[in-house]
This record gives structure tokens, C-alpha cells and sequence, in this order.
């Protein structure tokens, strides 16, 4: 039987994995991790297949997804600079001169 204050402290230090701490005899030490329960069985699902990608757990995917998300949407661009190519590539047409009217649209639509 271990009574010694220090192996506890090794034993609980070599059971933790999420950086949650808790206080055993006046030092701190890592605590095990909890499980992840999800209400949503797509969530589940989607965690699952994240972590089957990654080679870990559920947990290690949405820690990846918690930290990997908000720094791919800071670096996405504006919407305007994303459409910027394509309104360039349609102000570059020439323009044929038609109006588009009310019968041009329902032309388009088939109505008389």
C-alpha cells in the first residue's frame, strides 16, 4: 500500500490528460479527464469521425476543431474580396446594348 504523499501526487499526475488541475496535500496535480457526452447524435457522430481522422479521441477532436476553426475564419477573406475575380470577370464582357426590361424577364420565364 503506497502512503507516501508523493506517489499519490506521481499516480494522479500520470492519470490526467486535459489540464484541469485539483489541490492534493497543498500541491496542485492534473485530474483524469471527464467524459464527453453529446445530446446530438450528428455531433457524436461528427466527433467521432474527427477523431478516427486525427488517430485520437473524441475530446482531441474538439479540442482540434476548438482551436484550428477560429484561426481558419481569420483567415478567410471578405466576401467582397472573395467575389472581386468574378464581378472583374463579368465587368470585362462587352455590353451588348439590350435592355433588361419587364418583357426580357418574362421572356425568361416563359410568360407571353
Amino acid at each position: 500500500m503506497m502512503s507516501d504523499p508523493d506517489d499519490r501526487l506521481a499516480i494522479a499526475s500520470n492519470a490526467c490528460r486535459d489540464g484541469a488541475s485539483s489541490l492534493l496535500y497543498g500541491r496542485r496535480y492534473e485530474t483524469a479527464a471527464m467524459p464527453l457526452n453529446f445530446r446530438n447524435d450528428d455531433a457524436n457522430r461528427l466527433a467521432g469521425d474527427a477523431a478516427a481522422r486525427l488517430r485520437g479521441n473524441k475530446t482531441d477532436a474538439v479540442r482540434h476543431a476548438r482551436t484550428s476553426e477560429p484561426r481558419r475564419l481569420n483567415q478567410a477573406a471578405p466576401l467582397p474580396e472573395r467575389l472581386r475575380p468574378i464581378r472583374d470577370r463579368i465587368r470585362a464582357r462587352p455590353a451588348t446594348g439590350l435592355g433588361a426590361d419587364k418583357v426580357f424577364y418574362d421572356t425568361l420565364s416563359g410568360s407571353p
